[in-house]
C-alpha cells in the first residue's frame, strides 16, 4: 500500500488499522505519478488506493469520495489478508 502522506501519518494509520505489512510513504509523489493518480508536480493526488500483493499484482483499486472511505480501506485490507 502506498500513500502520499508523510511517513508519520502512514505509520499512524497502519497502527490504528493493525496493518501487518509495509505502507509506502510516497511523500514526493513519484509512485502516484507513475500510477497516473496525479498528472504533474503541482497537482494534488486523487485519493486512490491500489492494493498490490507481494508479487506485484494489483488486486483492487478504489477511489475515495466519502466519509466511509477509511472504513472501506480497513475492510478491504482484512478481506485480502484472509484470502491468502
Amino acid at each position: 500500500m502506498a500513500s502520499t502522506s508523510s511517513t508519520e501519518v502512514s505509520k499512524a494509520f497502519a497502527t490504528s488499522a493493525e496493518v501487518k505489512y509495509p505502507i509506502l510513504s510516497d511523500s514526493d509523489k513519484a509512485v502516484a505519478r507513475a500510477y497516473g493518480v496525479i498528472k504533474s508536480k503541482e497537482s494534488l493526488p486523487r485519493q486512490m488506493t491500489f492494493y498490490i500483493d507481494a508479487t506485484g499484482v494489483v488486486r483492487h483499486i478504489e477511489r475515495a469520495g466519502s466519509v466511509e472511505y477509511g472504513d472501506r480501506v480497513v475492510a478491504k485490507l482484512k478481506e485480502l489478508r484472509s484470502a491468502k
